[in-house]
C-alpha cells in the first residue's frame, strides 16, 4: 500500500492529537496555530527550524506554554533511559573505583598484619579505614547496585572481630581475622566476581524492575533487549526464578548495528535531532516458563512492533518542539480513533512512508521524552490483542 505524496502532505497538516499547538477542533484535535513570529524561528520544509530576526523591539516576545502531557509516565521513562545510560557510561569507571577501594582496603589490612604485635587503636583504625572504602564504594554504585549494603555488613563484622581479639592482646587470633578478611578482600579486586554478581550484560540491577510495570511473574517472564544508540551499549535484561538464577542462554547481540537501523530507519519521520540528548531502544518479549527454550528461542531478533524508541531532548520546551515538527512530517487517524492507550497513557496513532510502505505507528510525549512504537505495515484497527505485553512494561504504571 502507498501513500499519495498529495494525500500526505494534505494530511501531515490535519491535527494530530496532542500533538499541535493550537485551538481545538470539533473532533477534538489541535492544529497547528500559524507562525505569527513570536517563536523567534522560522520552519523550514526539511523541519529544520532556524532563527529569525525580531524586528519589533515595541513588544516583548511572547513564548507559549509547553502543555505537561503524561507526567507519570515522564518520569517512569527517566528512571529507565537514565539507568542505562549509566551502565553504557558511567559502568565501567564505577567498578575500576569499586575495585581500587578493595584494593586499598586489602593494603590496610595486609599492613596491619605483617606488625609483630597489633594494639587496641591500630585495630580501630582499620575499622575506621574500611568504613572509608565503603563509603566510596557507596558513592560510586549507589543506587544501581547495593554493594556497598553488603559490604558494610560483612567488613563490619570481620573489624569487630579484629577489635575484639585486639583489645584482649590476642595476637594469634587478631592475625587469624586478618589474614580471612585479606582473602575476602582478594576476591574483590578482581574481574570475575563483578562479571557475575555485578554485569551489565545482562543487566542485573534496577533496571530489571525499572523496565517493568507490575510484580515479576515467574510463569510468564519479560525479556528486554536495550540498546544505547549514542555508545552502541546492547544488554539483556531480565529476571528469573530464585532457584535458577541464569537460565537464559543467547546466541546473538540484544540488538544488532543491523537492527538499530532498521528500527531507525522504520521511525525516521518522528526522528528529530534538534535538542535531542539521547536516544534509546527497548524491545521486550513475553515467555513461557514452561516452554524451553523460555522464549521461545535463543536468537531473539528485535522489531519495530514491539520495541519502544525514546528520544530524549534537553529540556521539556525542546521535546514539545520535537513533537510539533514530527507531527508535520505524518498524518492521523483521520477516519477512526485518533488517539489510543498505549500501557496506561494515552498515544496518537500516526501513519507515514517509508521505502514506499505506508507504516502504522504510535507517538507520545512525557516530559523531555518523545516515545514511538508499534511501528508496522498493519493498521492498528485490524491489530488483534496488541498492546497487552506493552502494559507490562514501564509504560504502565506499577
Amino acid at each position: 500500500m502507498r501513500l499519495d505524496r498529495r494525500d500526505a502532505l494534505r494530511l501531515g497538516a490535519t491535527a494530530l492529537a496532542t500533538l499541535g499547538a493550537g485551538c481545538v477542533s470539533r473532533e477534538g484535535g489541535r492544529r497547528p496555530e500559524p507562525d505569527d513570529g513570536r517563536s523567534g524561528v522560522t520552519t523550514a520544509t526539511d523541519g529544520t527550524e532556524t532563527p529569525r530576526a525580531d524586528n519589533d523591539t515595541t513588544e516583548t516576545a511572547v513564548r507559549p506554554s509547553v502543555p505537561e502531557v503524561n507526567p507519570e509516565l515522564a518520569e517512569r521513562t527517566t528512571r529507565v533511559v537514565e539507568e542505562i545510560e549509566w551502565l553504557a557510561t558511567e559502568y565501567p569507571a564505577a567498578i575500576d573505583a569499586t575495585q581500587a577501594a578493595m584494593r586499598r582496603a586489602r593494603a590496610s589490612v595486609v599492613g596491619l598484619r605483617a606488625e609483630p604485635e597489633i594494639s587496641l587503636g591500630e585495630a580501630e583504625l582499620l575499622r575506621r579505614q574500611l568504613g572509608r572504602r565503603v563509603d566510596e564504594v557507596e558513592r560510586v554504585l549507589r543506587p544501581h547496585f547495593g554493594l556497598h549494603n553488603v559490604l558494610r555488613r560483612r567488613l563490619s563484622g570481620f573489624a569487630g572481630t579484629v577489635v575484639r581479639f585486639a583489645r584482649r592482646g590476642d595476637d594469634d587470633r587478631t592475625k587469624e581475622e586478618l589474614d580471612r578478611l585479606a582473602t575476602y578482600l582478594q576476591a574483590l579486586t578482581g574481574d570475575r566476581f563483578y562479571q557475575e554478581s555485578l554485569p551489565r550484560q545482562p543487566i542485573n540491577n534496577i533496571a530489571v524492575r525499572q523496565l517493568r510495570g507490575g510484580e515479576f511473574d515467574e510463569e510468564a517472564p519479560l525479556l528486554f533487549q536495550v540498546r544505547h544508540v549514542p555508545t552502541g551499549y546492547d544488554a539483556y535484561a531480565y529476571e528469573t526464578r530464585p532457584e535458577a538464577p541464569t537460565p537464559y542462554e543467547f546466541t546473538r547481540p540484544a540488538v544488532s548495528d543491523g537492527e538499530q537501523r532498521q528500527v531507525l530507519r522504520a521511525f525516521a519521520p518522528l526522528r528529530v535531532r534538534r535538542g535531542r540528548i539521547r536516544e534509546t531502544l527497548v524491545a521486550f518479549t513475553e515467555g513461557n516458563a514452561d516452554r524451553s527454550p523460555v522464549f521461545g528461542t535463543r536468537d531473539p531478533a528485535v522489531g519495530t512492533n514491539r520495541t519502544v524508541y525514546v528520544q530524549t531532548y534537553e529540556t521539556e520546551r525542546a521535546a514539545w518542539r520535537a513533537e510539533r515538527l514530527a507531527a508535520g512530517r505524518v498524518a492521523a487517524d483521520e477516519f477512526g480513533q485518533r488517539q489510543t492507550t498505549v500501557g496506561d497513557s494515552a498515544w496518537s496513532r500516526v501513519y507515514y512512508t517509508t521505502g514506499g510502505d505506508v507504516q502504522y505507528a504510535y507517538l507520545t510525549r512525557g516530559g523531555t521524552h518523545l516515545l514511538v512504537t508499534g511501528a508496522t505495515r498493519t493498521a492498528w484497527e485490524e491489530r488483534v490483542g496488541w498492546g497487552a505485553t506493552h502494559r507490562r512494561t514501564w509504560l504502565a504504571a506499577n
